[in-house]
This record gives structure tokens, C-alpha cells and sequence, in this order.
């Protein structure tokens, strides 16, 4: 599809007054029909911010613009920004931080209330982010993380690096890789344990075998972890499949309103 203004591609669509104007900046690259996700994606580009909550709005009044009351299909836009020299990490984490919470809200409550609390930091291409130190703020870092590299990535085109620093009560900074410095001194612990049961087949040796059996193939390079990798990978690709029913035309879409029908899909031949 030809790049298009969002209003040539979508004229009768009356946004509010309060950012309508910015979508003058907006040029809409793809149309595809998601049937995986019942999505109707809208990529497009623009040389301006949008703040979120803007896109967010502008995705409820398209749907009820292009589709039945009735009608399943979600609308969804998918940004890519060019703009100036002047914006980098650190510019953007500060215009951009709302849409990034609001972005987080969206996909986690509890994720959000984590970044709401986080202090950032920026030092080049990383971005440094403390948070309270407990497990299960452990637990949603990691996610947190890939979010925000993939969106610097695919959304601004900036390659980030995001590391997670980890506040504890009596205010102590421990970066994330030393979770794993505390894994290691566990089982150490265990191997000093064995040497005090002494008694060979007991309960104790067998708990340490494991634990000796674990060592072992983190010294030899193996990372029990690899079946897990392996699994990960296969539902990657399924869900990849998935996608592969994707098409870059509004055909198929039985809930759209047949005038706006006819007249996308006679963009898309012209174009």
C-alpha cells in the first residue's frame, strides 16, 4: 500500500478537536487484517509524538467508524517515529513516560504500579531503572524489560540496553545479575552440607548429588534451562504460523461497514 494521510485514507472520520490536528502528521503504510488476533492493524508514520492516550481514543472512534456496533474486530495502531536529532533516550523517557505507563497499565496493573515507583536513569544507550527488592518484582522485570527495549527498537529506532537495579529496605543498590551470585551461594551451602552428613546413600547425598549433578553442567557449558529455551522457541513459531493468516488487505473483515469496504480495498487497487 502507498504511504497515505491518515484523512485521505480514512476522510470521514471526525476525531476530537483536542488531537485531531496532530494526525495530519500521520501517514498510514499497511492495512492488515489479524484473524489470529481479531485485529485490524494500522501501521503508520509520523514526524510528530503522539501521546498514547491520543492513539488510544483514536482506535475507539475508528472502530466505531469502520465497524457494526455489533462487531468484534479491535483497531489497532502500530507507530513508527522519525523525528529530529534532538530526541534520544533520555528526551524520550521524559515527554514519553506517561505513554509509556499508560502503555505498561494496559498489559499489567501490577507492572504498572512497579514502573510508576522506579527511578530512571540513563548513561548513552542504557537505560537504568531501580525498583523495590522482592521476589516477585524479580519475577516481572524481565518482561518489563523486553517491552521497552523492543518499543525504543521498533517504535523510535533507538537500540537500548535496560538494566533492572534492585532497592532494599535498608536502601542498598544490587544490580540483577547478582540473583544469580545468590543461586550459586545456595548451592555451595549445599555442598558444605553434604560434607557434614558423612553417610553415603543417605538422604542428605542424595539431595547433593542433584545439586553436585547441577554444578557440573554449569561448569561443562550445559544450562539445564535449554529444554525450556527449546519449548519457547517451538511456541515462537507456532504463534508465527498463527500470524501467517494475516493479509495486507481488508477483505475477509464481515463486520465492516460495506461503503468503507469498497472504498479501502479501492484505495489498496489504486494504490
Amino acid at each position: 500500500m502507498e504511504r497515505k494521510n491518515f484523512y485521505t485514507v480514512f476522510p470521514d472520520v471526525k476525531l476530537e478537536d483536542k488531537y485531531s490536528d496532530i494526525f495530519d502528521h500521520v501517514n498510514v503504510v499497511k492495512i492488515v487484517n489479524d484473524s489470529a488476533k481479531g485485529e485490524l492493524d494500522i501501521s503508520f508514520e509520523a514526524d510528530r509524538l503522539i501521546p498514547k492516550e491520543y492513539i488510544y481514543r483514536a482506535e475507539e472512534v475508528l472502530k466505531e467508524h469502520l465497524f457494526t456496533s455489533k462487531g468484534k474486530t479491535k483497531v489497532k495502531f502500530i507507530e513508527r517515529y522519525f523525528l529530529s536529532d534532538q530526541y534520544n533516550p533520555t528526551t524520550l523517557l521524559e515527554v514519553y513516560r506517561d505513554s509509556f505507563l499508560r502503555e505498561i497499565e494496559r498489559k499489567s496493573a501490577f507492572d504498572h504500579q512497579i514502573m510508576k515507583k522506579a527511578d530512571f536513569s540513563v548513561e548513552e544507550n542504557q537505560i537504568n531503572i531501580t525498583v523495590d527488592d522482592n521476589f516477585v518484582i524479580r519475577g516481572r522485570t524481565e518482561k518489563i524489560k523486553e517491552y521497552l527495549e523492543d518499543t525504543f527498537l521498533n517504535r523510535f529506532g533507538m537500540k537500548v540496553e535496560v538494566v533492572f537495579y534492585y532497592k532494599s529496605e535498608d536502601g542498598a543498590k544490587k544490580a540483577g545479575a547478582q540473583k544469580a551470585g545468590a543461586q550459586k551461594a545456595g548451592t555451595n551451602k549445599a555442598g558444605a552440607n553434604k560434607d557434614e552428613a558423612g553417610d553415603t546413600g543417605s538422604p542428605a547425598d542424595m539431595n547433593v548429588a542433584g545439586d553436585d549433578s547441577t554444578e557440573s553442567s554449569l561448569e561443562s557449558g550445559t544450562n539445564p534451562a535449554d529444554a525450556n529455551v527449546e519449548a519457547s522457541k517451538s511456541s515462537e513459531l507456532s504463534d508465527s504460523s498463527d500470524l501467517s493468516n494475516s493479509r495486507e488487505t481488508t477483505d475477509g473483515l464481515s463486520d465492516i461497514n460495506e461503503f468503507e469496504f469498497e472504498r479501502i480495498c479501492g484505495q489498496d487497487d489504486d494504490g
